[in-house]
């Protein structure tokens, strides 16, 4: 009877461990595809494609970010394009205290930074014009190559203009 208690026990385990398996892979392509949907809901006239380099590569980013409350996360939509061998760091400063409200890591090509939070002490309910400088580095030396400023707007609690 032990013996038979035991092979159970196995039996069970193992369809516990496939159960788990097929739970966690079902969640993670359930989470990549809706997170690659997020960047091909936004509307195309928001969007803003720059270029800093000379290949003609380069990188797009949302023109109206909305922030739902003070606390919630802004769709930015900053995609440095898989052309674009270069990487690119963005910092958005508000123009008029000078003020960054979101700085970025190196963003790689090909990758994307769909939503973010205000970085420091959040702003309060408002429009705000914000600059986002855009600045491309080399994949090897990590050395500066060039820059580029981006008029943005930043909605917080406030629904954006349709244009």
């Amino acid at each position: 009877m032990q013996q038979k208690l035991f092979s159970n026990i196995k039996r069970m385990t193992g369809i516990f461990c496939a159960c788990i398996v097929l739970i966690t892979a079902m969640a993670l392509v359930s989470r990549l595809t809706v997170l690659s949907g997020m960047a091909v809901a936004a509307p195309a006239a928001g969007l803003i494609e720059g270029d800093v380099t000379e290949s003609g590569a380069g990188y797009t980013i949302n023109s109206k970010i909305h922030f739902a409350t003070p606390d919630s996360r802004g769709n930015v939509l900053i995609t440095n394009k898989e052309a674009n061998e270069n990487y690119i760091r963005v910092d958005i400063v508000l123009d008029e205290t000078g003020r960054s409200i979101y700085y970025s890591g190196f963003i790689g090509p090909g990758s994307s930074v769909n939503a973010v939070a205000i970085q420091g002490e959040p702003l309060d309910e408002g429009i705000y014009e914000c600059t986002a400088v855009i600045t491309v580095f080399d994949p090897d030396s990590r050395a500066r190559v060039g820059e580029d400023e981006i008029p943005v707007t930043v909605y917080v609690g406030v629904k954006p203009d349709r244009d």
